[in-house]
């Protein structure tokens, strides 16, 4: 079974933190459980999803290539042309665990907040 991630992003109100904003997935990718330390802690996969998006490469392992290769293969979406490559505050990752157990997230300055 695969985790799938996907990052729901606003186009209209960038980097707002609240729930009521319309937004769209601008990218899911399904992510092998074997390559991740922690595949079942909705909120650990977030913070991977923003390390690996938005880290130096030199805080870059062989674990996170791996993820951002599977995200820059399954881009769904693209905006102005260019994949969508980091996360930011107010983004939405929605987790889908092993179980089939659904978690939505919402980047905030310090942290996540679960819907």
């Amino acid at each position: 079974m695969k985790i799938n991630l996907q990052l729901h992003r606003s186009e209209d109100e960038p980097f707002t933190q609240k729930w009521e904003v319309a937004r769209k997935c601008v990218f899911s990718v399904n992510l092998n459980p074997k390559h991740i330390d922690y595949p079942s802690v909705p909120q650990k996969l977030a913070e991977l999803l923003f390390h690996v998006t938005n880290a130096p490469s030199e805080l870059i392992t062989k674990t996170h290539e791996k993820i951002l290769l599977a995200l820059w293969e399954n881009v769904t979406q693209k905006t102005n042309g260019e994949p969508v490559y980091c996360l930011s505050v107010g983004d939405v990752v929605k987790v889908l665990d092993e179980d089939g157990n659904r978690t939505t997230l919402m980047c905030k300055s310090v942290g996540w907040e679960e819907l």
